[in-house]
């Protein structure tokens, strides 16, 4: 009763569905507390303070990252964030939008997230996959180029099941992982942090899903 009686309203929502992701130009795209109520997901410049993020756009449904802009569509119709001037202009089509990108020549930013659905996960799900496809089949081709004298059954299932070559493949695809961000990046401090920070979530990552998975099929 006492519990009942007391009740004070909760500082904030539940947070698994709670989401943030870091835009190319220094902005943040997401959907959490640290924003008022009535924005939804929402490209913002974050604050430490509770409402005092500045927002640019409200009800963001899908998105994109081009070459200095955020593109995408919203409950006000599709839009154009120019993260440079942080100024934000709206198309009646999506077509005059897409003849204003292809006019200015804009080249698009390295991410898949210009699908239905306003989160990231996808860009990092068919990544990381790559990664882990293209390390397999450079190992699968070299093991069995070096064991041509035995049968082909027996050659695929020794190499899969030899733990030397699921060494091999962690280790490439995290190096592989890092040379994509060396690619990223130009300063020389933000290559060291962007290539320590992605080695050491890669390695993780992989090592907590990847290898149990591998061990079970």
């Amino acid at each position: 009763m006492i519990i009942l009686c007391c009740q004070t309203p909760a500082w904030g929502t539940i947070g698994i569905a709670e989401w943030q992701t870091p835009t190319p130009g220094g902005n943040m795209i997401g959907n959490n507390d640290s924003l008022p109520s009535n924005t939804g997901t929402a490209i913002y410049y974050p604050s430490i303070y509770i409402d005092g993020s500045i927002i640019y756009v409200k009800y963001v449904h899908r998105y994109g990252f081009y070459e200095g802009a955020i593109i995408g569509e919203a409950n006000e119709g599709v839009f154009w964030f120019d993260e440079t001037t942080k100024s934000v202009r709206y198309f009646p089509s999506q077509v005059q939008l897409c003849e204003t990108v292809a006019a200015k020549g804009l080249k698009f930013y390295n991410n898949l997230t210009f699908f239905p659905g306003s989160h990231h996960y996808d860009y990092d799900v068919i990544r990381y996959a790559l990664y882990f496809l293209v390390s397999f089949l450079i190992w699968l081709t070299m093991h069995y180029r070096l064991n041509r004298t035995i049968s082909l059954p027996l050659r695929i299932d020794r190499t899969l099941k030899n733990r030397f070559f699921t060494l091999q493949l962690y280790s490439l695809t995290v190096c592989s992982n890092a040379a994509f961000i060396n690619k990223q990046v130009s300063d020389s401090d933000s290559i060291i942090n962007g290539i320590t920070t992605d080695v050491i979530i890669a390695a993780i990552a992989l090592a907590v899903v990847g290898i149990p998975l591998w061990g079970l099929s």
